[in-house]
């Protein structure tokens, strides 16, 4: 019986002290509207490279969005598709076929610069040669710097790019996917600060189970609105996170009134950040982190 309840109650105050640390992270940007650096900056700097996040971790942004995907040998890479793109990486011609990150080993996968290259859809972005890292590379880099540079320890927030269609094809099955991504997490002692969204409602509910305490949110195109995308969960997630073209004032009504934080991706211009901040919701994903964060 004395096992149990000191289960019980490690479990509780680690509940504690997980919503502790994220309140403290969230609200200490802009009171209580958190801005989130879309893949690090992409407006700023080359998106999903530890040089860009660190940039971004610079600026005084604390929330990093990024992507993570798997390679052959079962490494997890950060990269928002699952192939290798030709408008930011080096030497990539001919069909995305050829180029899927699931058929290479993490060693072929890293000889591609995927820094170097400008994105013309964001003029002042900065570039640098840079291959796609290891997400463990990642948080050792940023977690180390945070401290040398004697800044607030980041808060990540990972989405898992699963499809039904793309198990087995473009990717491991959903539960080796998200096992894959929960042990680096758990590995690396962020768990605490780390939140995992996906469109793919299957990683959440494995999320879920692996660790009850682990921030999750839905990312939706939010189309359908937020009461029927939710109830493809089994569980009320943490953050409901749509579209911000289809974010209207019942949507962030519905959240708030059910216990949900909302934050829209991904929100580029002063006018529409402004807009979903007189909205009420809790934050935003927006490749221009600098300018949000001055708003």
């Amino acid at each position: 019986m004395s096992s149990i309840i000191c289960k019980l109650s490690y479990r509780k105050l680690f509940s504690i002290f997980s919503f502790l640390i994220l309140s403290e992270i969230l609200l200490s940007q802009t009171g209580n509207f958190v801005v989130e650096g879309h893949r690090g900056a992409r407006g700023l700097f080359a998106e999903n490279t530890i040089e860009g996040f660190k940039q971004t971790l610079k600026l005084g942004v604390h929330v990093l969005e990024m992507d993570v995907v798997i390679s052959k040998d079962m490494k997890v890479v950060v990269s928002h598709d699952q192939w290798f793109k030709k408008n930011i990486c080096e030497n990539v011609t001919g069909s995305k076929k050829k180029y899927y990150l699931y058929s290479m080993n993490y060693n072929e996968i890293r000889t591609f610069d995927c820094g170097s290259k400008h994105n013309k859809k964001f003029p002042q972005q900065k570039n640098f040669a840079a291959p796609k890292p290891l997400l463990s590379e990642l948080l050792d880099s940023l977690e180390q710097f945070a401290k040398r540079e004697n800044l607030p320890l980041p808060f990540y927030n990972i989405e898992i790019k699963s499809t039904k269609k793309g198990d087995g094809k473009i990717h491991p099955k959903v539960e080796v996917y998200t096992k894959l991504v929960y042990d680096e997490i758990s590995n690396h002692h962020v768990v605490t600060r780390t939140n995992i969204q996906s469109f793919d409602v299957r990683p959440l509910e494995i999320m879920k189970q692996l660790n009850s305490n682990l921030s999750i949110a839905l990312l939706s195109l939010n189309i359908s609105g937020a009461k029927k995308s939710l109830k493809k969960l089994s569980f009320k997630p943490n953050t409901y996170s749509p579209l911000y073209l289809f974010t209207h004032k019942q949507t962030v009504n519905y959240c708030h009134e059910n216990g949900l934080k909302i934050i829209p991706w991904t929100v580029n211009s002063p006018k529409k950040m402004l807009k979903m901040k007189s909205l009420g919701c809790n934050g935003i994903i927006t490749d221009y982190p600098n300018i949000a964060l001055k708003l």
